[in-house]
């Protein structure tokens, strides 16, 4: 891709210089910006003749439409204010998107691109609700090529980003596919073992069918304390100092963060109670479905403390701790947590009697060992292939932006 012959300087820092040709205009010389209608809640559907836009995107449908033909959408309100979206054919535009209607003519999908790689969420004016300055934002110079040249960028990009868009989409096919494979493999070795010839039996539970025959079958509470109380069999001071884990220091992968220390005076009282090696399991939608949990074998201190949210499980002497978190893990322990949470839709909770009552299979420390070690070598395995999935597709995001800039900015010259 080769620049143009001759540039010239802009005036306009973030801009730089610009084909010699090319002009440079504030917005509100090229578009109207205008809010959307209101609508309510009540009015939008899941179906229906026209899609409704909000601020981030299609939000329903209605029988009614405000706008009729392609247009350039902002969103204008909330955290991701200043993203764009664009609007085809007959729709409603809801008063929290932003709606450009031109002044002059000009290549929508051009305008749109290079609206994007603003970052106009810059733009946003601080408050309770992050809302976006129309009157900031329409006072804006831009670069504005000669309309046969906003045509041939804008089918540039429109073939370039649907590639990207393509090969990043295959990426993250290719991450669910990972990590389906990650939880049939801890399925199978927490409820069935790592030997494929075991001798079977019929569990006595229908929902956990035949496990191998020299297993034990157990309820949860036979296996581990659940919610053990406060049993300080150590010495400790008021002011000692412990960890403190809140539900954000503990990540869905399993690592925790004990960077918050506290003295035990401070949580003694309202926080849960947990020792090194117990295993913890997040009680409440959504961190629970999102398989928040641990077994804080890095813990850094004997004991501390964490959010009220959390279920402890302290495994007995027979029981690997790793094994008990690895059963955690399972998609019969999560899927069948979920079927049990009690309370209201915005935060249900899995209730105790759940945690107590779970019926696992459980083998030999011995071979809980090594089924740990089969699970912690081929989960690695998985993720290594998933992290360098996850940075390729942050790469290709990042150079997605970046070919945007450059093109819609005249870096480089695209031609029919």
């Amino acid at each position: 891709m080769k620049p143009y012959e001759k540039y010239k300087d802009s005036g306009v820092e973030w801009i730089g210089k610009v084909p010699e040709h090319w002009e440079v205009k504030r917005l509100k010389w090229i578009g109207f910006f205008r809010s959307g209608e209101g609508i309510t809640s009540e009015m939008i559907f899941p179906e229906g003749d026209f899609p409704v836009f909000g601020g981030n995107g299609i939000r329903g449908f209605y029988n009614k439409f405000t706008h009729d033909g392609t247009f350039i959408l902002i969103g204008r309100q909330g955290a991701l204010c200043g993203n764009i979206q664009y609007g085809k054919g007959k729709f409603w535009a809801s008063e929290h998107a932003i709606v450009v209607h031109p002044l002059v003519e000009y290549a929508v999908i051009f305008l749109g691109e290079l609206l994007r790689s603003m970052n106009l969420n810059q733009y946003s004016v601080a408050a309770a609700q992050p809302g976006l300055s129309v009157e900031m934002i329409k006072n804006l110079k831009i670069p504005f090529p000669p309309l046969p040249e906003q045509t041939a960028i804008a089918r540039y990009l429109d073939q370039k980003t649907s590639e990207i868009d393509q090969l990043i989409a295959q990426k993250e096919r290719l991450l669910a596919l990972w990590e389906e494979e990650k939880t049939a493999l801890i399925n199978q070795a927490v409820t069935r073992g790592l030997d494929a010839g075991a001798k079977m039996k019929d569990s006595g539970v229908a929902w956990l069918g035949e496990v191998p025959e020299h297993w034990e079958v157990k309820r949860l509470k036979y296996v581990g304390e659940i919610n053990p109380t406060k049993d300080f069999d150590f010495e400790y001071d008021t002011e000692t100092l412990c960890t403190f884990l809140p539900m954000e220091k503990v990540s869905e992968e399993g690592e925790i963060d004990c960077s918050i220390k506290k003295p035990v005076s401070e949580l003694v009282s309202g926080f849960t109670f947990f020792k090194k090696n117990d295993v913890i399991v997040a009680k409440i939608t959504p961190c629970f479905e999102n398989g928040k949990g641990a077994i804080l074998e890095k813990l850094d201190t004997d004991f501390g403390f964490g959010s009220t949210e959390f279920h402890v499980i302290r495994p007995k002497n027979d029981v690997l701790g790793k094994f008990l978190y690895f059963l955690t893990k399972s998609e019969i322990f999560m899927n069948m947590g979920e079927a049990m949470m009690i309370g209201s839709a915005g935060q249900k909770r899995v209730p105790t009697d759940f945690i107590r009552n779970f019926t696992v299979s459980l083998p030999k420390l011995l071979e809980q060992t090594a089924i740990v070690r089969h699970i912690e070598t081929q989960t690695a395995r998985i993720q290594t292939q998933m992290n360098q999935t996850r940075k390729l597709i942050e790469l290709l995001r990042e150079y997605r932006a970046t070919l945007i800039s450059e093109v819609v900015t005249g870096k480089v010259k695209i031609t029919e």
